[in-house]
């Protein structure tokens, strides 16, 4: 038996967020495990997106406290602010590539915004292409490629920081089966060959149990479930078991 304490590299500590008279998020504490894939689960609406942009800082709570390897993100100095954002990474729904830019410079993006030197750049970038099989087609524009080679593409310029966190925005919306299974698969796959943490926002159930390793469920505000796959499956929570199961 396994007794060694997990890495908690992200945590949320009571953390509340409103929008207007909308209360979105509602005293939530989590913990994200490193080297896992954890999977965010819920019916729309129910604030799994906006809980993923306050990880990332994107939104700040109204309440609450987020931690990046237990110091506290509000109160870190510009210097740390910069160290965090370079080891964090987010990949949008939809992907979010720009047309009028080459799948070159689609993944080079983020070094452009963090000011890095030319050689550095054209080495990351090389490296990423080769590594997610893209080599042909850098000179490329997103609207010259398939469904599935943009999905690779949006994944390279989320790597290509070498970030240890990465999070998942709903990656597989608006896909056929079969390339919802493909990104799911690809996730996985380099998840397992780069040991990056990830989270991941999906509402594509049971599929996205098979690739997680924790599943939390939010409801109405809270996180109402915290297991592994297996537990979610078994799960006694009548409420629970009715969502993964499709029924109202």
């Amino acid at each position: 038996m396994n007794n060694t304490k997990p890495e908690i590299p992200v945590e949320l500590i009571s953390i509340s967020k409103s929008f207007g008279e909308l209360d979105v998020l509602k005293q939530i504490s989590l913990k994200i495990e490193k080297g896992k894939i954890t999977s965010i689960i819920g019916k729309s609406g129910e604030g799994k997106s906006v809980l993923l942009k306050h990880i990332i800082g994107l939104l700040k709570p109204d309440k609450g406290e987020i931690l990046f390897e237990g110091k506290l993100i509000g109160k870190m100095s510009r210097s740390e602010i910069r160290e965090f954002r370079k080891k964090i990474s987010y990949m949008f729904q939809g992907n979010a590539l720009f047309d009028s830019m080459t799948v070159f410079e689609n993944i080079a993006l983020p070094l452009y915004e963090n000011n890095e030197k030319k050689e550095k750049i054209n080495s990351l970038v090389s490296k990423r292409i080769d590594q997610m099989e893209l080599s042909g087609s850098e000179n490329k524009y997103p609207s010259e490629l398939s469904g599935g080679m943009q999905k690779r593409v949006a994944l390279a310029r989320a790597l290509v920081n070498e970030p240890e966190i990465v999070l998942f925005d709903e990656p597989t919306t608006g896909l056929d089966p079969i390339r919802k299974n493909y990104v799911h698969k690809m996730i996985s796959d380099y998840q397992k060959k780069f040991h990056f943490t990830a989270v991941l926002v999906s509402h594509e159930i049971p599929d996205v149990f098979e690739i997680s390793d924790i599943i939390m469920m939010l409801d109405n505000g809270k996180i109402v479930f915290t297991g592994t796959c297996e537990d979610i499956k078994n799960t006694k929570n009548t409420y629970v078991k009715k969502f993964i199961e499709g029924r109202d």
